[in-house]
């Protein structure tokens, strides 16, 4: 592999390389460093990540914060787990219906595998829950908060 004298002031990053058409190859990207940095070699404060550098003129840069944990996703539940989130009064009253008003509710529960919390049927199929009064719109609020986590 051929090599290529970098000016002082020139950062080659690898990482960062990009398809040049023009040349018809792979090229690193370059950054222009106006001033020589100083490369701290003390080991980052816990969770921190990345280089920390220090200018000339003082400035100080890099070293950055753990990234914020994201919330859970809601678990994908099979059919057991999705109607013990019901009473069994409300199961009852949803199964009281399952010829009629309900039908295309325990068709999609019979049909499916999992349960999502955000998915289009299972919203549709709370919505037609608490049309038929089987469950209040509380009710259905209780049950999206109480979903569990991944």
């Amino acid at each position: 592999m051929a090599k290529y004298p970098v000016p002082e002031n020139v950062i080659v990053l690898a990482s960062a390389a990009r398809y040049d058409e023009g040349e018809g190859r792979v090229v690193p990207a370059v950054l222009l460093n106006p001033q020589p940095v100083e490369l701290d070699s003390r080991e980052p404060p816990d969770g921190h990540y990345g280089l920390h550098v220090r200018y000339p003129d003082g400035e100080e840069r890099g070293w950055y914060p753990p990234a914020a944990p994201s919330a859970p996703a809601p678990k994908a539940l099979t059919r057991y787990e999705f109607l013990s989130l019901f009473t069994s009064d409300e199961k009852a009253a949803a199964l009281a219906l399952k010829g009629s008003t309900l039908a295309l509710f325990w068709l999609n529960y019979e049909a499916a595998e999992t349960f999502e919390r955000d998915h289009p049927d299972t919203v549709a199929g709370l919505a037609a829950l608490v049309a038929t009064s089987c469950i209040t719109q509380e009710r259905t609020d209780e049950v999206i908060a109480g979903w569990p986590k991944v």
